[in-house]
């Protein structure tokens, strides 16, 4: 009897092994099939992440051109601004020049006493049709302006009149 319990216990600890083993292999299929649908999933992922790197790097080639593009107008734009800031500086210089010699001009004949010739007026009737000055107001009618002519003119050639008249008598 010992051997034949000898060769049962030896047949229980197979088939207890061989369970164990079912059990492992069971287990272990589980785990491959889930990882076999990971291993998709990252495939997916994968590819996915690809598509979107290739996607950056087109935006990216993209923001530079464009940044190129705008970069090449701005200088465009500078260059012309400077330009144009040189011919202000020189017509700048030239005005202040102008100005000094018109300061000088003045300075020098402030006591020279200039005689300006006033024409005698011409009757409406002998009046040119294109006289030599006349300042017209935009809100009087032109019956007004011509009345306000026949009586000296406008205020404002009343006024340089008087101005210029004033200026005679110091």
């Amino acid at each position: 009897m010992s051997e034949a319990l000898l060769g049962m216990v030896l047949d229980g600890l197979v088939l207890l092994f061989l369970g164990a083993t079912i059990f492992f292999s069971v287990r272990l299929s589980v785990h491959l099939r889930l990882f076999r649908e990971s291993r998709q999933d990252l495939e997916k992922l994968i590819n996915d992440l690809t598509m979107q790197i290739g996607k950056a790097e087109k935006s990216i080639e993209t923001l530079k051109s464009s940044a190129r593009d705008i970069s090449r107008e701005l200088q465009q734009h500078l260059d012309e601004a400077k330009a144009v800031g040189n011919d202000l500086e020189i017509m700048t210089r030239g005005a202040n020049n102008i100005a000094d010699r018109l300061d000088r001009a003045a300075d020098r004949n402030r006591n020279t006493n200039i005689e300006i010739p006033v024409p005698a007026r011409k009757s409406k009737n002998e009046r040119d049709e294109f006289p030599g000055f006349a300042i017209r107001d935009p809100d009087l009618s032109h019956q007004e302006q011509d009345e306000s002519a026949d009586a000296g003119g406008s205020l404002a050639e009343r006024e340089l009149l008087e101005a210029l008249q004033s200026r005679k008598g110091r």
